[in-house]
């Protein structure tokens, strides 16, 4: 949650007085720069992933922390599992049990979904950690985003937590209904009940939406983000565009020769 909710946006590096928007086009370059490598460029890869450790340092951000929350993503690195065994090639090794044979090529673009997911994650969690979630919000607003998708982003951002202890709260009172079962039992209760859980749990979110939904309108929301804070682009916050636009591009380039 550290990193979700902005928690070293108030610091006193170059990083954290950039203006927002600016941050945001630097991380959306970023993460184009990681997609446009050449599969199979491995220099051009530890370059942006050097990069981002400069930055990392320069927002002094701790590193240990940036890893840790980057670890959601993992389950979907998985999905790049089947891609040696899918894709066409001269074979290196064939799976003991199954026969399937895992190609060069196949393995070459594995390690390449791998590290472009991977290192964009990074990115957006940098991004996340120095940037607070209004100003980001606001970036949006005003770099002409849909307002719908703006405001489905600020409600996602604000009531998860919400959600999270309302269903720990759930799952709470189902293990107090369990008590005194065998254990054998009442994980076959805790699996037969997990669809009504999140059933209820659901329908609990719609309702709670219509009704915060309800009380904004009453209270004069129009779809539009305000903030007290007025945020100016200066000449450092150019410089510093093109300065990443800069080093990004001779990346991008370096891995096509």
């Amino acid at each position: 949650m550290a990193i979700a909710s902005g928690a070293y946006a108030e610091g006193s590096s170059a990083i954290q007085r950039l203006d927002p928007r600016t941050k945001l086009i630097g991380t959306l370059l970023f993460v184009l720069t990681v997609a446009l490598i050449r599969s199979g460029s491995w220099f051009a890869f530890a370059g942006m992933y050097a990069i981002w450790l400069v930055l990392v340092r320069a927002a002094r951000v701790p590193l240990a922390l940036l890893l840790r929350r980057s670890l959601w993503a993992v389950p979907f690195l998985l999905a790049a599992l089947v891609v040696p065994f899918t894709t066409p090639g001269e074979p290196l090794f064939r799976m003991p049990l199954t026969g399937w044979q895992a190609t060069e090529v196949g393995l070459s673009q594995a390690a390449t979904l791998v590290l472009r997911t991977w290192i964009s994650v990074q990115g957006f969690l940098l991004l996340a950690a120095t940037t607070d979630p209004q100003d980001l919000l606001w970036s949006l607003q005003t770099m002409r985003f849909p307002p719908l998708l703006v405001m489905i982003i600020a409600f996602a951002q604000r009531y998860l937590g919400v959600l999270a202890g309302e269903a720990s709260r759930m799952l709470r009172a189902r293990r107090a209904r369990s008590a005194g079962r065998p254990r054998r039992a009442g994980m076959r209760l805790q699996v037969r009940s997990m669809g009504s859980l999140i059933g209820s749990l659901f329908l609990r979110a719609l309702e709670r939406s219509e009704r915060v939904y309800a009380a904004m309108l009453s209270r004069g929301y129009d779809g539009q983000i305000r903030e007290l804070t007025v945020h100016r682009w200066g000449r450092t916050d150019l410089l510093s565009l093109l300065s990443l636009t800069a080093v990004f591009a001779v990346v991008a380039a370096v891995s096509y020769r």
